[in-house]
């Protein structure tokens, strides 16, 4: 039966895996962000089963990224290289403010501190905090600032440390997260203890130590309560015996040194010289044992050798020497704090007065559209009212002219040239004149006239403007819409627009015939109809208007 449900069991876990891996990449990420907070064991798991090749597109490299790094942190996996997380900021850090970006600065913080490159790791968790300060996340804003308060407590500058440890105890606070506010109430004691400011650091502990009931944290804030008691001389007793029931897996350095200094207060000499050799086997390197040198400097203060003792101080003054790089790094990490929140304040103030630039650009264009609306559609009316005028009166003029066509012809005929009037009263003469040589005289005026006429270029030109003038530009109409006519074509059209007969054009043509004149009339028509002019009704009738002059007078030129 056990066997059977072995079986069973080993059966639906193998389908499960398989089910997840056939799921598509952005399914299986989400569902192992989705157990990342109570079960990160498992999503490391999850997270080791995908290959690279599901990961297809930069956003999911990215996010894989990012997960694989918070499931290494969370599974007390300390990290040093940046070549991961680095995935994860080349994506979202040119991207908007968002959740995943956050991440991505704070875990690339995480990894410089464990790499020792807290200038960098400083830089990183301040773009985290800026974020995580925009989207309002109190848990991360906790968690930034607690990791900064540790790199501080490194770098030996407690003053910073306490403010970072101030404010993410009021982040875990304001997120409900009152486990982590335990835990950074218990960090903010040590640092004021280390200050020796025993009372303040006291409270805090104990605070720590009622608000939680972890039992790590419980022990902790004990050790930490019995060294503030072997500092200040009171209840060694006590104190001695929280060191002796606490395992040796949770004591630091220093706690070796207390263990050993509660004994020596307790007049048990050797019990403390064994604690701080326990003590020195633990250290790893000489900063470790320079530490351990300052704790047993209070064990010779206690025995009187105070030569030794000043000879413990010096050795660990000159270990703390080695330190000053690590103090001008965190200078520098400062600096760069101060001037990396200057530069944000400097860019968010240059985007707002983008942003009011804009907005106000954007109002002054919206207004100028309508302005520019109203104005268009304004002149746009007036102009329509104006067109409809200006077609009535047109439709008037239209109505007007059709009645006083003939009369128009008649005055474009008599206006037409002054040497044609001339002509008209030769003519008149010659038929009252009594005497032939008087009648010669009138004919070889008529002659000379009749030549001048036919050599003047000007005289057509007039009459092309006379006709443009009185028909609405007609001759110019002419033109653009029945583009074949030109030339001695033209002319005749002139002349029988004008309303001049086929005697008079054909003496002024000279060698043109009344049958070619007639004719050319006809296939000056067919070019107008053929055209498809819109005019060609119009062109049509005015080739129809035509006068007679005298005709005598007019068949004994035809010799000249």
């Amino acid at each position: 039966m056990r066997t059977r449900f072995f079986r069973y069991t080993f059966l639906g876990i193998i389908l499960t895996l398989n089910l997840a891996c056939s799921q598509p990449i952005t399914d299986r990420l989400d569902q192992i962000e989705s157990i990342m907070d109570t079960q990160p064991d498992s999503a490391l798991v999850l997270l080791n089963k995908i290959s690279p090749e599901d990961l297809s597109s930069d956003e999911s490299k990215a996010r894989f990224a990012l997960l694989m790094s918070i499931a290494l942190d969370k599974n007390y996996i300390d990290v040093q290289s940046d070549s991961l997380i680095r995935t994860a900021v080349n994506y979202y850090s040119v991207r908007e403010t968002s959740p995943n970006r956050m991440k991505a600065w704070y875990y690339s913080g995480v990894v410089e501190t464990n790499a020792g490159h807290f200038n960098a790791a400083i830089v990183a968790l301040e773009k985290a905090n800026q974020d995580a300060d925009a989207i309002g996340d109190y848990y991360y804003q906790g968690l930034i600032n607690r990791k900064m308060a540790h790199i501080y407590n490194t770098l030996i500058n407690l003053p910073a440390a306490i403010e970072c440890n101030e404010k993410a105890l009021r982040a875990f606070q304001r997120a409900g997260k009152y486990e982590h506010s335990a835990f950074c109430k218990l960090s903010l004691g040590i640092n004021w203890f280390n200050c020796s400011a025993y009372d303040k650091a006291q409270e805090l502990i104990r605070e720590a130590k009622k608000e939680s009931d972890n039992a790590l944290l419980t022990q902790q804030c004990d050790l930490r309560l019995a060294s503030i008691s072997i500092e200040q001389r009171t209840d060694i007793g006590r104190a001695l015996e929280v060191y002796e029931r606490t395992p040796t897996e949770l004591y630091d350095l220093y706690d070796y040194g207390y263990h050993a200094i509660a004994w020596e207060l307790s007049g048990q000499k050797d019990s403390a010289s064994a604690w701080m050799d326990r003590g020195y086997r633990m250290a790893q390197n000489e900063a470790d044992s320079a530490s351990l040198d300052y704790m047993l400097s209070k064990i010779a203060q206690l025995r009187g050798d105070y030569s030794w003792a000043f000879h413990l101080q010096s050795h660990t003054s000159r270990v703390q020497e080695t330190h000053t790089t690590s103090i001008l790094q965190e200078s520098l990490a400062s600096a760069l704090k101060d001037y990396y929140k200057e530069s944000l304040i400097v860019e968010e103030e240059k985007a707002a007065r983008v942003r009011e630039r804009r907005f106000r650009e954007g109002v002054i264009a919206a207004l100028t559209v309508v302005l520019l609306a109203v104005i268009f559609f304004s002149r746009l009316r007036k102009k329509n009212q104006q067109l409809e005028l200006q077609m009535a009166r047109y439709q008037a003029l239209q109505e007007e002219n059709r009645g006083v066509h003939w009369d128009n012809s008649q005055l474009i005929g008599s206006l037409f040239s002054e040497r044609l009037h001339h002509m008209d009263a030769l003519t008149e003469e010659y038929f009252t004149a009594d005497e032939r040589k008087k009648k010669d005289i009138v004919f070889s005026l008529f002659k000379r006239y009749l030549e001048e006429f036919r050599n003047d270029q000007k005289a057509f030109l007039a009459l092309e403007t006379d006709l443009n003038r009185y028909h609405n530009g007609i001759m110019e109409r002419l033109e653009q819409q029945v583009p074949r006519i030109n030339g001695e074509k033209r002319k005749i059209a002139a002349l029988l627009f004008a309303g001049l007969p086929y005697e008079t054009i054909q003496l002024i043509l000279k060698s043109v015939s009344i049958e070619s004149l007639r004719m050319q009339r006809s296939r000056i028509r067919k070019d107008i109809k053929s055209a498809n002019a819109p005019d060609a009704e119009e062109f049509l009738s005015m080739l129809d208007t035509k006068k007679r002059l005298a005709g005598n007078i007019t068949n004994e030129c035809k010799a000249c």
